[in-house]
């Protein structure tokens, strides 16, 4: 029996199904850098954030050896200052956007994605996406702070009147509190919504 595929496997998945080498992407929240290799392999070029300087360090060296630095701008500031950091050439040309919410895996727990930053990441996204760009936007609301997280976006996106067609995967292991993945694509119709 094949194992399913994580949700970050999927995201990879499904932005590799949606980038071309010419475009523009952005990590939100670049961790310890896997995005945004990933993301530096299939774009031109990625601005990756976080407010970590060390989740900074840690992508700044996994880009290195993976001979990638010339494809990835990096800056140490939180998310929702997006829309002021990324080049204005840069704006309504970005394909894809990753967020993967929560803490720093290695790192000290209590320091999380707080839902007022990621809120205004999310709103400064749409308005730096291309025409069909899409955001992935993983989150945990298992941990401690992350349900507030999730029924923030929740409501936000309940609320929004852009133009977004928005699914929403499960993980392949159901119970409380399990990560949710959304994919929230521009689109010329009608907010959908297939599940909240």
């Amino acid at each position: 029996m094949t194992k399913p595929l994580s949700l970050t496997q999927q995201v990879h998945q499904i932005i590799r199904a949606h980038l071309m080498p010419e475009d523009y992407a952005i990590d939100a929240t670049c961790g310890n850098g896997h995005d945004s290799v990933f993301l530096a392999r299939h774009a031109a070029h990625v601005f990756a954030f976080d407010i970590q300087k060390q989740a900074i360090e840690n992508t700044r060296k996994r880009i290195h050896d993976e001979g990638l630095t010339d494809k990835v701008s990096l800056y140490c500031t939180g998310h929702q200052h997006l829309a002021e950091t990324v080049p204005s050439q840069f704006h309504q040309r970005i394909k894809a956007i990753t967020f993967n919410l929560g803490y720093l895996p290695g790192s000290d727990k209590r320091i999380i994605t707080q839902a007022e930053s990621t809120l205004k990441a999310l709103h400064a996204s749409l308005q730096l996406l291309a025409p069909t760009g899409l955001i992935t936007l993983l989150i945990y609301p298992g941990h401690s702070g992350g349900d507030t997280e999730y029924h923030s976006i929740q409501h936000w996106l309940s609320q929004s009147s852009d133009p977004l067609q928005i699914d929403v995967i499960e993980s392949a292991r159901i119970r409380p509190g399990s990560p949710l993945l959304y994919v929230l694509q521009k689109t010329r119709f009608n907010n959908t919504l297939d599940r909240l």
